[in-house]
């Protein structure tokens, strides 16, 4: 079995010292986590990191005294949350800490990852704590708004054949444009074609995904009923992604960002919050949240 080295121990315990010892006592947070205020104006204490990550102050002692202390990848990325580190300290952290990775390296992309899903645990606490569909994707859609940053999150919830209630978070004149757009669509094709807008039975899954232009480029006949209407209401230069939600309860519904522009392209690491998103939401929806609740 790999062993940390020495050496790397040391390097280990100095990166993060100095990680500690930058955060300013006044400093109200250690990372999302507010601080008690009888510890604002006092130096960031081993106990206090340790309090925070939840571990014991013993345990992270080990790890800034040069001694050897395995844990887990989660229990990591706590730490580096808490200590504030950047991609690449968070990258030496976990070559550091987990021998099997002393000799290789971290990609961009693999560090990119990490930070894109290291705070989801703030994510969990409040939507395993919603008592109702309502307030559960209220939660993910202001969560989904600090991670994403679109102009505006969406909820579509289907209601009906071809009804969806539609709530959003952000920029409120494109949430009444995406109401407006569903009336014209409405009016001109019927209920039936709102359900192809949400596509309602493509994305069967939790957590499946579409982009506009995915959805045009496999429905070109669908598209060019809704290109009409998105210039009518003023949504013809937007780009969007939708997720999935289902739940072992029958709801059913979209998780969607929403930009400005038709030339945003969606990285492969924002797809993969998106659904994530979407996935986590249908799990609390299922099992956490009152059923029939909006």
């Amino acid at each position: 079995m790999n062993v940390c080295t020495q050496d790397e121990q040391e390097r280990l315990s100095g990166l993060l010292k100095r990680c500690r010892a930058r955060i300013g006592p006044e400093r109200p947070s250690l990372g999302q986590c507010l601080r008690p205020p009888m510890r604002i104006g006092k130096a960031v204490s081993q106990e206090e990191v340790a309090e925070v990550v939840g571990i014991s102050r013993q345990w992270y002692l080990m790890m800034e005294s040069d001694r050897a202390a395995r844990v887990s990848a989660t229990v990591l990325a706590r730490i580096a949350d808490a200590l504030m580190m950047d991609p690449a300290e968070r990258a030496a952290l976990f070559r550091l800490a987990v021998p099997e990775l002393r000799s290789a390296s971290l990609t961009d992309r693999s560090t990119a990852m990490l930070d894109a899903f290291g705070s989801l645990r703030l994510l969990t606490r409040p939507l395993w704590a919603a008592t109702t569909e309502a307030e559960a994707l209220t939660v993910v859609r202001e969560y989904a708004m600090t991670q994403l940053a679109p102009v505006a999150m969406l909820t579509c919830t289907r209601v009906g054949e071809g009804r969806w209630d539609l709530a959003a978070t952000g920029d409120s004149d494109n949430a009444d444009r995406m109401k407006r757009l569903e009336a014209f669509v409405r009016e001109r094709w019927g209920a039936a074609a709102i359900d192809d807008l949400c596509c309602y039975t493509l994305m069967v899954r939790p957590g499946e995904l579409m982009t506009r232009s995915e959805r045009e480029a496999r429905f070109p006949d669908l598209a060019a009923k809704e290109r009409p209407a998105l210039e009518v209401v003023g949504l013809d230069d937007h780009s969007f992604a939708m997720a999935s939600i289902q739940s072992q309860r029958g709801f059913v519904g979209r998780l969607a960002v929403l930009h400005t522009t038709t030339a945003r392209t969606y990285s492969e690491i924002e797809l993969a919050q998106l659904s994530t998103l979407a996935d986590l939401t249908s799990l609390a929806l299922s099992g956490c949240v009152s059923s029939g609740s909006q």
